[in-house]
């Protein structure tokens, strides 16, 4: 194989990942809402760090895959959640949905 058939092998991979994690993304999203509203109701650290981790995987494929603003969506709503943690008991959980 060539180094240019070898280069748009390459090329043909990294879109198709691509538009599998846009695919799944509507999902990750529907996670992530069940998640919040699970928190809104009860928090409790097992469905805490499963949203962050679902919200930090979806940060970093955003990145990976060439998504810079899904990134940086997941950024700001991974330090919403660690202000929600720390401060959890003296602020509700309507402050945090203002946030997002």
């Amino acid at each position: 194989m060539s180094e240019r058939e070898s280069s748009y092998q390459v090329d043909l991979l990294l879109k198709q990942l691509a538009d599998a994690f846009l695919a799944d993304l509507l999902e990750y999203c529907d996670k992530a809402e069940a998640d919040l509203l699970l928190l809104e109701q009860n928090f409790t650290l097992n469905v805490f760090n499963r949203l962050f981790g679902l919200i930090h995987s979806i940060k970093g494929s955003g990145g990976t895959h060439g998504f810079p603003i899904i990134s940086s969506i997941g950024h700001q709503f991974e330090s919403v959640l660690v202000e929600w943690q720390e401060t959890r008991s003296k602020k509700s959980p309507a402050h945090f949905a203002e946030l997002c």
